[in-house]
């Protein structure tokens, strides 16, 4: 038995003020040990980092306590008793908007604020 593959794409299903529904498919294989968790990780724009955000055992979760007026992406992980998959295909950058301060679309590219100038891309 090994650790599994990483589950499928992590996709934004929902958003709603500050939080947002994520959804995933099961691993390909699952290294022939059941699944017993998913990690699901985060990315704040301009942090660059990942970030645990939840463990759960179905394949949605939702977060809340997003930052308002940031930009996120995610990742899922799947785990068995042997140990951790690589990432999944990493979601869509998402845009949490931030209404109090007129921030309902993110900044635009090439205006964004100095922490996030150095484009990795």
């Amino acid at each position: 038995s090994d650790r599994p593959l990483p589950p499928g794409k992590a996709k934004v299903v929902m958003t709603l003020g500050k939080s947002v529904t994520l959804s995933w498919s099961e691993p390909e294989d699952d290294g022939g040990c059941k699944i017993g968790n998913y990690i699901v990780e985060y990315f704040r724009i301009g942090w660059n980092m990942w970030l645990k955000a939840a463990t759960c055992r179905q394949l949605t979760t939702t977060l809340g306590d997003l930052i308002e007026g940031s930009e996120y992406k995610f990742r899922v992980k799947a785990e068995n008793p042997y140990g951790v998959s690589d990432p999944s295909e990493e979601s869509d950058v998402i845009f949490i908007p931030d209404p109090k301060r007129g921030l309902l679309e993110p900044p635009a590219k090439g205006q964004s604020q100095s922490e996030s100038s150095s484009n990795e891309n």
